[in-house]
């Protein structure tokens, strides 16, 4: 009976926050988090974070990550430009390292700073596009190119939570790392190849002796099942859940299935948000107060300025790359999932922490965003010349790069299939590292005092950047671009960049020496990259020069 009460109470809480966050205009997500607060036992007391509640908490975040992954699909993810991948790695590697080293000074741990730099980098789909909507925005050119981004920063969450999902102890090891992403690959490999298939069968079947109960357990198997098979293989639930939703977005009828599950996806993804809103401790909150304010305000810098300053590179005018930055400010439903998953290995309150983030990035993102063409006018009048003289000239060069990239015709998946042996090698580098790490002799060879299995993770990921750069250039075909292989390399850079901080935790003794020197090759790397293009630029300008007549 207290069990019943106590849904009773929720589902009541949950109405009335809905009612009040249209009322005054707000994400929904911010009225749960702030009503179960309220009623969760730091507060009120009414309710009770029983075993119940954590059940149909558990259910929601399946739910939730199930809806998240229907948006995702390898068509989709193939129809996307290479501008919108561009936007999404330069913007998270931007964010996740300079919060990871924030966090890091602040006198957090390796780990808890990984799980920080994850939390502050996604953005949240969800809040964003209500926000947009809720100041008639939803139309602007830019808005579809900002979602399609978001959709990349939901597999770099997927990838996070991957990692993440190895840590117990609260210490990540390069085996870890490896043995992660090799099951994620696997998975989502075997997921798309075999399941896939299967479930084009079973659908059409159903369809055929359809009923509307058949296609809701359908769909709930799936996800149920996916969940179940993450969690066999060392993975959270969550990743099973997204993979789940992906591949019902990849099948011909599969919107049949996401229509039948949608009521119950936001029935268990309101209790899911209200629950965590019951974890939040008010007076941990108020023990951490400063911490909280540093981050919330490095969330809203870091942000702003990344965002700005890929898409402004990347083809956006200052007025759009302004607004883009304003609207991207939001923490949310993938971050609260992360902090979750890791409350019990970083030792801090980590869920406290990232719904306060969640609360006040989201208003500050709301009360913004109408004020974008005067941010933009002030920054304008601020930024000396030389610096913004500088940073269109890099803008020609990657839209001229960008342009002669969609010009060729080629989509994402060809020019991975041409560079196929990257990828292969990188998993084959990732897979030795593991099996070296279960074989004493292999595991005690150091070079320069670090392990062979910390060489091969190092290895792999370089071989994975050079990858990525290798695959843009394939997009391009036969163009003779000169600006491509540069463009190339700076995606390829960025994409190193962000997964720097994996790779430094994985190096015990030795951490700072060796991330410092990743860094400062990275940088003098990027640094003449883009001097070499400015000065390529302003030749092939006095050559044009002269041969005007």
């Amino acid at each position: 009976m207290a069990v019943l009460i106590d849904l009773g109470i929720l589902v009541l809480f949950a109405t009335i926050a809905g009612v009040l966050a249209n009322r005054f205009k707000t994400p929904p997500v911010l009225g749960l988090l702030l009503a179960g607060a309220v009623v969760g036992p730091h507060l009120l007391g009414l309710i009770s974070q029983n075993d119940s509640i954590n059940l149909f908490s558990e259910i929601g975040a399946i739910l939730l990550l199930f809806a998240i992954g229907s948006e995702f699909s390898a068509s989709k993810l193939a129809q996307m430009g290479i501008r919108v991948l561009a936007i999404a790695v330069l913007k998270l590697s931007i964010v996740f390292f300079l919060t990871f080293q924030l966090a890091v000074f602040l006198g957090f741990s390796q780990v808890g700073a990984l799980y920080l730099g994850a939390i502050l980098s996604i953005t949240s789909t969800a809040l964003m596009i209500k926000i947009v909507e809720q100041k008639n925005y939803l139309q602007r050119k830019e808005v579809p190119i900002l979602i399609a981004s978001l959709v990349i920063e939901d597999i770099f969450a997927v990838f996070a939570l991957a990692v993440f999902s190895n840590i117990g102890n609260g210490q990540i090891q390069a085996n870890a790392i490896a043995a992660s992403i090799s099951i994620s690959i696997l998975a989502l490999v075997a997921a798309y190849i075999i399941v896939r298939k299967v479930l084009s069968f079973i659908l059409d079947y159903f369809i055929k002796y359809q009923a509307a109960e058949t296609m809701t357990l359908l769909a709930l198997s799936v996800g149920v099942g996916f969940s179940y098979f993450a969690e066999v293989i060392g993975l959270t639930p969550s990743i099973g859940a997204f993979l789940a939703g992906s591949i019902v977005a990849s099948l011909p009828k599969g919107e049949l299935l996401e229509k039948s599950i949608s009521p119950f996806i936001l029935a268990f993804s309101s209790i899911f948000f209200l629950s965590i809103g019951m974890l939040i401790d008010v007076g941990s909150i108020q023990q951490n107060a400063w911490i909280i304010i540093v981050l919330v305000i490095a969330n809203m810098l870091f942000k702003f300025i990344a965002t700005s300053a890929s898409t402004f590179l990347l083809g956006f005018t200052r007025s759009q790359a302004v607004f883009s930055g304003l609207a991207m400010l939001s923490v949310g439903e993938f971050s609260l999932i992360i902090a979750k998953e890791g409350s019990m290995a970083v030792g801090f309150d980590l869920l406290g922490t990232t719904a306060a983030i969640v609360f006040f990035s989201t208003l500050a993102s709301a009360a913004s965003l109408d004020k974008f063409e005067g941010l933009s006018g002030f920054l304008s009048k601020a930024t000396p010349k030389a610096v913004r003289t500088t940073t269109k000239d890099v803008s020609k060069v990657f839209v001229g790069a960008i342009k002669s990239l969609e010009s060729a015709g080629k989509t994402s998946f060809v020019a991975v299939k041409e560079t196929i042996f990257y990828w292969i090698a990188a998993i084959g580098i990732l897979v030795f590292g593991s099996i070296a790490n279960l074989v004493p002799s292999l595991a005690g060879i150091t070079i320069l005092r670090f392990s062979i299995v910390q060489i091969t993770v190092l290895a792999a990921t370089a071989v994975f950047a050079l990858g990525i750069r290798g695959s843009i250039i394939a997009l391009a075909a036969k163009k003779q671009d000169r600006n491509i292989p540069r463009f190339a390399s700076i995606v390829a850079l960025s994409s190193l960049l962000l997964l720097l901080p994996f790779i430094s935790s994985s190096f015990e003794s030795s951490f700072e020496q060796s991330e410092f020197t990743l860094v400062a090759v990275a940088a003098v790397l990027l640094a003449y990259i883009m001097y070499s293009g400015k000065k390529e630029h302003d030749a092939q300008e006095n050559i044009l020069f002269f041969k005007k007549p």
